[in-house]
């Protein structure tokens, strides 16, 4: 993916769009060939969401694997905790109320609850590098 696409300050065309939706098959297309990352090849629908309204195949609700649910969450707080040109980073709390919020529709409810208890256990704590309020 174009890191150009990814740095942009404002909101995206609708080639560029185009252009990061093809992540997730370009991603599996790269560990196709790799007989032991077959299980990896399902996490490329971590951008289905869980009610539909996603991208990549259609996959829906509980049918999208367990690992590409879960990476949807983490990949979500994470961007939603991190400073992008576009954007400053939200607060934890806000993170996992914006998740919380989600859940049932871009999020599998199971998936948002492990998250969260994970990340609890783990005393609430960022990678350094990102915010911690």
């Amino acid at each position: 993916m174009d890191e150009v696409i990814l740095r942009k300050p404002g909101p995206l065309t609708p080639e560029e769009w185009r252009a990061i939706r093809k992540h997730p098959s370009a991603g599996a297309g790269i560990v196709v060939h790799v007989p032991f990352l077959e299980e990896v090849r399902k996490l490329v629908h971590h951008h289905e969401k869980y009610d539909e309204t996603g991208y990549l195949d259609g996959v829906v609700g509980e049918n999208i694997p367990l690992g590409a649910r879960l990476l949807a969450v983490a990949d979500a707080f994470d961007t939603m905790t991190t400073n992008l040109s576009y954007r400053r980073a939200l607060g934890i709390d806000r993170a996992i109320d914006e998740l919380r919020r989600c859940t049932g529709t871009q999020f599998c409810h199971v998936a948002v609850e492990a998250f969260i208890s994970g990340f609890e256990k783990r005393g609430r704590t960022l990678a350094q590098g990102s915010i911690t309020s």
